[in-house]
């Protein structure tokens, strides 16, 4: 499915942010790539998706070079990151309106449908509240509740655990326990090994730009 072959990313001369990424996803793989800030993890994330253009190597999404790939018309992707990208002046709900608008059209049904969205993730509360009064947590749901919204058959998941209380953090690993359940492939980062002993996920660590080894493989 994903495939990412020699892959060389180096915003200086001086340093790699990655070297020689050989990495293979297949559908319905759930892996989590380890590793602290700077290992690379997110990069191999925004690689993945098309948004971040390499130096060296071949990325491909179904056998399709991703740079070629319209991830908004050809492929069922979910992206949740720890810096969401939301309408910040706008409400949770206009914020959820919009992807349903976009993505189907005018829908009779378009307020009912986001209601049920947010009571799923707990945000039936903060509906007409604008998103820049969220919480970073808050925020991490209500993406979890923009793809709840259309279909979705690849995960990609931030490192968004950093930094959350304990029982925020254990809500995020039960919603992603929980979209695990279903046929879908997932890409999760952390800096936690114990989360992806916890998800029970192939573990694939990384350290400055490198990987350093399979587990489960």
């Amino acid at each position: 499915m994903i495939s990412l072959k020699n892959v060389y990313l180096n915003y200086t001369s001086k340093y790699y942010n990655l070297f020689n990424i050989n990495l293979t996803v297949k559908k319905q793989d759930k892996i989590a790539l380890v590793g602290d800030e700077n290992s690379g993890k997110l990069e191999i994330l925004l690689v993945m998706v098309g948004l971040q253009k390499i130096n060296g190597g071949e990325v491909f999404f179904n056998k399709v070079q991703v740079n070629k790939v319209n991830f908004k018309t050809d492929a069922n992707v979910g992206v949740v990151l720890k810096k969401a990208v939301l309408f910040s002046n706008k409400t949770v709900m206009q914020n959820l309106e919009y992807i349903v608008k976009i993505r189907n059209g005018k829908d009779i049904n378009l307020k009912e449908i986001c209601k049920k969205a947010l009571e799923k993730y707990g945000l039936e509360g903060k509906a007409n509240v604008k998103i820049k009064k969220l919480t970073g947590y808050e925020r991490v749901l209500l993406q979890f509740a923009r793809l709840a919204l259309r279909q979705v058959d690849v995960y990609f998941i931030d490192d968004v655990f950093e930094g959350l209380e304990k029982k925020d953090k254990e809500n995020i690993i039960n919603i992603v326990k929980d979209i695990s359940k279903k046929e879908k492939t997932i890409v999760l980062l952390t800096e936690e090994k114990t989360i992806a002993e916890n998800l029970n996920y192939k573990t694939i660590e990384m350290n400055y730009g490198s990987i350093k080894g399979d587990k489960n493989d």
